[in-house]
């Protein structure tokens, strides 16, 4: 919160020009390659996972675990490509000037939204077998933020808004915060639970 008073305070001030990273090419394609080839890989196994035993948890996990295993994937993954996508979008000219990173980056993206919705769905079995709790609610805010945050990096990387947008993460954030101050507690979770 004071951060952002601090920017909204601040916000006539002057700033001097972002400099931008150098980067090969080649490099930033080599690594994209490779690490869209790795999620390609996992989402197959993901999803050949999900054909065998659809809308079932696999034998050898129980519902917790199952759940637990899909959001720590997803939450150490996604934190590597946000990086890796923000730093191509907002420090580089890359995604701009070459039409390759710029699918590359799109396919990152795209793989991530994927793995938010496996994410989603580990948790419905979760819930659907034994209800909401006040963790399993943040869970899924935490997913539908994260959700929210790779669209707008969609949606920047097709230059769909502005350059200046740290405002507006900052403002999804704040509201998802809120949003778990007022939902995330046991009387709206009873009320949940009783639907």
């Amino acid at each position: 919160f004071s951060v952002m008073i601090n920017l909204m305070k601040n916000k006539n001030t002057q700033m001097t020009d972002i400099k931008l990273a150098r980067v090969e090419t080649t490099t930033i394609i080599t690594f994209l390659s490779i690490v869209n080839s790795v999620f390609v890989l996992f989402l197959i196994s993901e999803i050949s996972r999900l054909t065998i035993n659809f809308l079932q948890v696999p034998m050898e996990y129980t519902y917790a675990s199952y759940a637990r295993e899909g959001f720590f994937q997803l939450l150490f993954v996604t934190m590597i490509n946000f990086a890796i996508i923000s730093f191509l979008l907002y420090k580089t000219n890359l995604v701009k000037e070459n039409r390759i990173i710029k699918i590359m980056t799109v396919s990152l993206i795209c793989f991530s939204i994927v793995l938010i919705f496996n994410s989603y769905y580990r948790m419905y079995l979760y819930i659907n077998h034994f209800g909401f709790t006040i963790l399993r609610m943040q869970v899924i805010l935490f997913l539908l933020m994260e959700l929210v945050f790779y669209i707008l990096m969609l949606l920047k990387n097709f230059n769909r808004f502005q350059e200046d947008n740290f405002s507006l993460y900052f403002m999804i954030l704040m509201l998802f915060y809120f949003i778990n101050l007022y939902f995330c507690n046991d009387m709206f979770i009873n009320l949940i639970n009783q639907y």
